[in-house]
């Protein structure tokens, strides 16, 4: 089952009115300009990067001694993930540490 902002998210890249979504009737795109679209934005998501705990913690060490400190954010931007949760997984002491400098 797609969680609703997933769905909305494909609406909104299909170009379809969220009206669609209630009533299933929309001739403005025929369904095979639907899956094509659909199977572009599948084959364009971008994936978190594997990275093992000791990779994170060792680009936060380094953080850990920049002037001025990085937000954490910031930090896992650098690795490629979108929020900084991987992380606090990883070893949130030095995520304390960082958000305090």
């Amino acid at each position: 089952m797609p969680r609703i902002d997933t769905l909305l998210r494909t609406w909104y890249q299909l170009m379809l009115p969220v009206a669609c979504l209630l009533d299933g009737d929309y001739p403005g795109l025929p369904p095979e300009a639907q899956a094509k679209k659909s199977l572009e934005i599948r084959n364009a998501r971008e994936v978190a990067p594997k990275r093992r705990r000791e990779q994170i913690r060792a680009a936060l060490e380094e953080a850990l001694h920049e002037e001025p400190a990085p937000s954490l954010t910031k930090i896992a931007r650098r690795l490629g993930y979108g929020t900084s949760t991987r992380l606090r997984e990883a070893d949130a002491s030095l995520c304390r540490q960082i958000a305090l400098n």
